[in-house]
């Protein structure tokens, strides 16, 4: 009942979803803070109860009329300078939606520390690794190095940090199975929070967004990240599709 009363109705386009932009970056005090290597597009049925996500090849070439054309991770790198974060984040929003034919009114971008954080506060993820990871060419913590990350495969909990790495490696596998793996783990948490009623309570939930207000950055109102929470716990997992582009 509660979260009725201060949740608020979602845009949606003319096919009767909510469209978001989902966006991660290093943040301060990680090299290439600003640049944006995750990228996915969450399409939510309110009434169907079904969700989508496509994650975007960081490497996709973006032309942005007005305002330049590069790899689409750096267009936010790019503008952040000039015009501040919060215009930025928009103009890549409205790229996106250029080149998918999309409306996508939201985004919401959350940096490496505030991922972690996420995580530890659930007290980790259960993740199924299909396959041995091995990259001898992780960044260390400083991020002017490498060093080995070693993940077995099997059912297993991560913890914040663990889970960063898992969603991060690429150098023994490929972009397009890194994508995988962070839908994956969008969906762990997922059900990671239902079983600690995150999602059934407002309040935890505004005391975890202020928490995370200075890791995390969205054109979301509190009422609209409450209804996101109220459609969470409604969306079934095998009601989840994926793809990548």
């Amino acid at each position: 009942d509660l979260i009725g009363l201060i949740s608020t109705e979602l845009q949606e386009d003319g096919n009767s979803r909510t469209n978001l932009l989902l966006l991660g970056a290093g943040g301060e005090g990680h090299d290439g803070q600003d640049l944006t290597d995750t990228i996915l597009i969450a399409s939510l049925h309110q009434e169907k109860k079904t969700a989508s996500l496509l994650s975007i090849p960081r490497d996709l070439w973006l032309d942005i009329p007005g305002y330049g054309s590069s790899r689409i991770n750096k267009i936010y790198y790019n503008l952040k300078d000039r015009y501040g974060s919060g215009p930025s984040l928009d103009i890549l929003r409205q790229g996106v939606e250029n080149i998918t034919g999309l409306s996508i009114p939201y985004v919401i971008k959350i940096d490496f520390d505030g991922f972690e954080q996420v995580i530890d506060t659930l007290g980790g993820v259960e993740i199924t690794v299909e396959r041995s990871i091995y990259d001898t060419e992780y960044p260390n913590q400083w991020e002017t190095g490498y060093t080995t990350f070693h993940l077995e495969a099997g059912t297993q909990v991560l913890d914040g940090k663990t889970a960063l790495k898992y969603v991060r490696s690429r150098h023994s596998t490929s972009d397009f199975d890194r994508s995988r793996r962070q839908q994956e783990l969008l969906q762990a948490i997922k059900k990671r929070a239902e079983h600690a009623d995150l999602l059934q309570s407002p309040l935890k939930l505004v005391q975890l967004y202020e928490e995370l207000r200075e890791h995390i950055e969205t054109n979301l109102s509190m009422a609209e990240l409450v209804s996101l929470a109220k459609f969470g716990t409604q969306l079934q997992e095998e009601e989840i599709a994926t793809g990548v582009l």
